[in-house]
């Protein structure tokens, strides 16, 4: 009796563990982000977005701007005073998403 106890106690806990480890940023994140500008200000999901995040790829509101997210969003390498830097992609966590799977 004691073991179906446990097992569902399992059960219940596996959708739990499986949420925060595929989590977008679970709580103990794989990588630094790199600095998030001064407009990115609308937190979502523990993910700081700019403003106008219902319609990303408008162009009114900048996110794919050059330096930015890239054309299609998914980031892309810009040329900064350091050297070389590699924009964030919004499809580390809206891809799923946005590519309809």
């Amino acid at each position: 009796m004691k073991k179906s106890h446990n097992n569902k106690l399992i059960l219940l806990l596996l959708p739990i563990w499986a949420f925060v480890v595929l989590a977008c940023d679970p709580p103990f994140m794989s990588a630094e982000k790199q600095i998030v500008p001064d407009d990115h200000n609308v937190k979502k999901r523990f993910v700081l977005h700019k403003s106008g995040l219902g319609d990303p790829f408008s162009v009114k509101d900048g996110c794919t701007d050059t330096g930015c997210h890239g054309k299609d969003l998914r980031g892309e390498v810009v040329e900064m005073e350091n050297g070389l830097l590699r924009t964030s992609s919004c499809y580390q966590c809206h891809g799923a998403i946005w590519d309809g799977d």
